[in-house]
């Protein structure tokens, strides 16, 4: 098991190996159990009263769902996942170069609402690979996340991420473009999504000693690394 703990990401050897072929082939693996489970509790927890915001995204044709606006919930995630393992990691799993920061946010799709993703690849300001985390505790239908050729438009891999706490990392590139196809009616999916990137350092925007007592219910956030 590969998992993110308040201590850093944890891994057991010879796990990298088979998940680098697999990228390599298909641009994209899946880590069950990826958050550690203290922490998935306090973020489900904190997002049954979290404020959700419509957002509509600058790709064409416009891709709409809804943005966890908390400021202590998109604090703590990014704290989290700024890790110098995680970092690490990301570089031996998919070839790229070195890893500045991880940008991400919380957001929902609901099929009852229209919202909908388009193809587009995210291969700009310093993107390299891309992690999504289900928050969705009760999974949902739909909402594959699929890849495919620009050019060609071949579908070239498409996965279910409904496992609550499961992460799938993915390949950016200007050769392959994603989306999240729609959400069928019933449960919403709700995630935890961004790009690990070449810049800003994430020491110009981390600052473990104000984030280490941020209400997370537990102890020992704070990092050296």
């Amino acid at each position: 098991m590969i998992q993110l703990t308040r201590k850093g990401l944890v891994s057991r050897a010879g796990e990298l190996g088979e998940l680098a072929d697999s990228f390599a082939r298909v641009h994209c693996v899946t880590l069950k159990q990826f958050l550690e489970p203290a922490i998935l509790r306090w973020v489900a927890r904190a997002l049954e009263t979290a404020t959700f915001v419509p957002r509509v995204h600058d790709i064409e044709p416009p891709a709409t769902d809804l943005w966890v606006s908390d400021p202590l919930i998109r604090g703590a995630l990014l704290f989290l996942f700024n890790d110098a393992s995680l970092f690490e990691f990301i570089r031996r799993l998919s070839g790229c170069g070195p890893i500045g920061c991880f940008i991400g946010n919380g957001y929902r799709m609901m099929s009852e609402l229209g919202h909908r993703d388009s193809w587009h690849d995210d291969h700009w300001d310093g993107r390299m690979v891309a992690l999504s985390l289900n928050l969705s505790p009760h999974g949902y239908c739909g909402g594959l996340l699929q890849i495919r050729d620009k050019r060609s438009e071949e579908i070239l891999h498409e996965v279910a991420n409904t496992g609550f706490g499961d992460a799938i990392v993915f390949r950016i590139s200007a050769q392959i473009e994603h989306r999240v196809a729609d959400v069928l009616p019933g449960a919403a999916k709700t995630a935890y999504a961004g790009w690990f990137k070449t810049q800003p350092a994430r020491a110009s925007f981390i600052r473990p000693s104000r984030l280490a007592t941020n209400g997370f219910g537990f102890t020992g956030l704070s990092r050296t690394r």
